[in-house]
């Protein structure tokens, strides 16, 4: 097991995106961080707030200079450029409407949505 130097806030899906570098999704912020080496020494040590949006829960995938994250009714993406998220666009609805409170799949309702790419670029929800 591994304990980073920095606090996150439930964290519900993780995107490596360099040797010591990630983003994370963070339930309790409706957010999505970057965890970044500030000093070198190629540990996460730092964190910074990319984007937010309501309800965002779990959903976190990252394809052709866009960063998508789900709540369990929307799918968002926001573009971005460099490779320390430098610039982020504005936030962009991609599918809307998914059924609310997962009632139309587990007996019990599944109010997470786990976002993937196929090789030809088709977004699957879950």
């Amino acid at each position: 097991a591994y304990t980073l130097p920095i606090e996150v806030a439930k964290p519900r899906s993780v995107v490596s995106v360099g040797v010591s570098d990630s983003l994370v999704l963070e339930r309790t912020t409706e957010s999505v961080v970057h965890l970044f080496d500030s000093d070198g020494d190629l540990v996460a040590d730092s964190k910074r707030t990319l984007v937010s949006a309501s309800s965002l829960n779990h959903g976190l995938a990252i394809h052709n200079g866009y960063i998508y994250a789900s709540s369990d009714t929307t799918v968002y993406r926001w573009s971005y450029s460099g490779d320390s998220f430098d610039t982020i666009g504005s936030e962009e609805i991609i599918v809307n409407n998914i059924n609310a409170h997962g009632q139309g799949g587990a007996p019990r309702g599944h109010q997470t949505r786990t976002l993937a790419f196929d090789d030809t670029g088709r977004l699957y929800i879950s």
